[in-house]
C-alpha cells in the first residue's frame, strides 16, 4: 500500500500535504516516502530470509544514491553494488563498510581499481581480460589480494527495452567467451588476485521469470565446469533488474517470491552464497516528481502542458520512451460535483522547459482542467531519475524531500545557478 493518496481530492505523501510541501520547497522537487522505502526493502529481504541458502543483498547506487536514502537503505541490511569512485565514497560514507560493497562496471579506472582495494570493497565483479590483468598488477603493487568474480555475458535476451539489456553478444559488459578461458588461466596462476565466483547481470525492468531462470541454469553451468578444474569459488551473483509497473497494464509474471524460490532452485545446490543486486524494485515507487505548470498552449493541433520540470530532472522518457504515471496535486470539482481531472478531458503532451524535443514527461495524457500554476506528479520517480538528472541548459540541480509521517526534510538543497560555473575559467 503506498504511503501517496489522496484525501479530500488533494494528495498527499504519508502525513504531509503536497500542497504544503509545494508552498515550502521550490518545484520541481523529488518527493520520497521514507515508509514506503523501509517497506520495499523489507519486503525484498523477506522473499530471500524465506529461502535456505545465504542471501547478500547488494543495492544498486545507481538507481537512487543520495545519502539520507542509502542511510536507510543500508539500516535495513543491505550492502552496495557500485560502479565508479563516486559511488565508493558515497556509500562509505552513508556508513557502510568496504567489505559489504561490490564494484561492478564495464571500465574501472587504474585510480577507481587503486582506490577501491585501498579502502577495502569486498569483491570485483571483472568484466574484461584487460582489467583482471590490471587489477592484478595494482594488487600486488599494493601487496594485497583481490577478490573477484568472473562477469559472464550469457547472451540471455532479457525481453526488456533495447537500451536496458546487458546480456546478449551485442552488449559491452561481461567476458566474453574467449576472454573467459583466458581469465581463468590468469586467475590459478596469480596470487594477488582471490577467485570468489561468477557474476552476471541480464538486464532492468524485467517482467518474466524465464530469462531470469536461463541466465541462472548458465551460471550453475559455468560454476560447476570450473569447479571441476579445480576452481571453486563462494559466491554467484545473479545482478538486479527485476521490474516495476509503471503503467496499469504493466504486469510482472511472477511475484518476489517466485524469483527467490527460483534461483534458490538453481543455484542453492551448489553450496555457494547468493549476491543479488536490487535497485529499481527497491526505489523507484517511493517518490514522485512534484513540478508546477507554467504554461498551457495549443499548437498544430496538439495541447501542450508546459512544466518547470523536464528531461533534466526525468530523461527515462526522452531516453527509453519510459511510461510514467502523472497525476494532478488538487483535483478539482465543479458544483455539480463532477471531477474536472476526469470529465472535462483534453488530451494533452506534458512537456518540461527545456531545448529539445525529446523533452517530454508523458504524451496523449488526459489530466482534465488544468492550467498555469497547477500542481502535477510524475510517479514512480525514485530509481533513475534523480540519479541520472543534468545541468542541461544550464539548469541547477532540484531540491530532494523526504517525507516521515507529518515532518519532512530536505535531503538535497536545490543547485545554486552560480555553483555550475564555479569551476570554469575565463580567459
Amino acid at each position: 500500500m503506498s504511503s501517496f493518496y489522496y484525501q479530500h481530492d488533494e494528495l498527499y505523501c504519508e502525513g504531509l500535504s503536497l500542497l504544503e510541501i509545494a508552498s515550502k520547497a521550490t518545484t520541481p522537487c523529488f518527493v520520497y516516502s521514507k515508509h514506503d522505502l523501509e517497506e520495499n526493502c523489507r519486503v525484498f529481504r523477506q522473499a530471500f530470509d524465506q529461502v535456505g541458502m545465504t542471501t547478500h543483498l547488494r543495492y544498486a547506487v545507481k538507481a537512487a544514491s543520495n545519502l539520507a536514502l542509502l542511510q536507510i537503505i543500508f539500516k535495513a541490511g543491505y550492502g552496495a553494488d557500485v560502479v565508479s569512485q563516486g559511488e565508493i565514497m558515497r556509500a562509505l560514507t552513508a556508513g557502510l563498510n568496504a567489505e559489504k560493497i561490490v564494484f561492478s562496471g564495464v571500465g574501472k579506472t587504474v585510480s577507481e581499481i587503486e582506490y577501491a582495494l585501498k579502502v577495502g570493497v569486498g569483491l570485483f565483479n571483472i568484466e574484461s581480460l584487460h582489467e583482471l590483468e590490471i587489477t592484478a598488477k595494482i594488487a600486488e603493487a599494493l601487496g594485497v589480494i583481490a577478490s573477484v568474480c568472473l562477469r559472464i555475458n550469457p547472451n540471455i535476451d532479457a525481453n526488456t527495452h533495447k537500451n536496458i539489456t546487458t546480456g546478449t553478444k551485442s552488449n559491452k559488459f561481461g567476458l566474453a567467451d574467449s576472454e573467459f578461458h583466458q581469465a581463468v588461466k590468469r586467475l590459478k596462476s596469480n596470487r594477488n588476485l582471490k577467485y570468489c565466483g561468477l557474476s552476471c547481470h541480464i538486464g532492468s525492468q524485467i517482467m518474466q521469470l524465464a530469462p531470469i531462470t536461463a541466465a541462472a541454469k548458465h551460471m550453475a553451468e559455468c560454476y560447476q565446469h570450473l569447479a571441476k578444474q579445480g576452481l571453486i569459488g563462494c559466491f554467484i551473483d545473479m545482478g538486479g533488474g527485476v521490474g516495476v509497473p509503471y503503467q496499469d497494464s504493466d504486469q510482472r509474471y511472477f511475484s518476489l517470491k517466485e524469483y527467490a524460490d527460483e534461483l534458490d532452485r538453481i543455484i542453492g545446490p551448489l553450496g555457494v552464497d547468493l549476491i543479488v543486486e536490487p535497485g529499481r524494485i527497491i526505489s523507484a515507487s517511493v517518490a514522485k516528481l512534484l513540478t508546477k505548470i507554467i504554461y498551457c498552449k495549443e499548437s498544430n493541433e496538439r495541447y501542450f502542458v508546459i512544466c518547470d520540470a523536464g528531461m533534466t530532472e526525468l530523461v527515462r522518457p526522452g531516453l527509453y520512451d519510459a511510461y510514467h504515471r502523472i497525476q494532478v496535486v488538487k483535483k478539482k470539482t465543479c458544483q455539480g460535483g463532477e471531477d474536472y481531472n476526469r470529465d472535462m478531458a483534453k488530451t494533452v503532451d506534458i512537456v518540461g522547459p527545456v531545448c529539445e524535443s525529446t523533452d517530454w514527461l508523458g504524451k496523449a495524457r488526459n489530466l482534465g482542467h488544468v492550467g498555469a500554476g497547477d500542481l502535477l506528479v510524475i510517479d514512480d520517480s525514485g530509481a533513475y531519475c534523480a540519479s541520472m538528472a543534468s545541468n542541461y541548459n544550464t539548469r541547477p540541480a532540484v531540491a530532494e524531500v523526504l517525507v516521515d509521517g507529518s515532518c519532512y526534510t530536505i535531503i538535497r538543497k536545490p543547485q545554486a545557478i552560480e555553483s555550475l560555473w564555479q569551476n570554469e575559467r575565463m580567459l
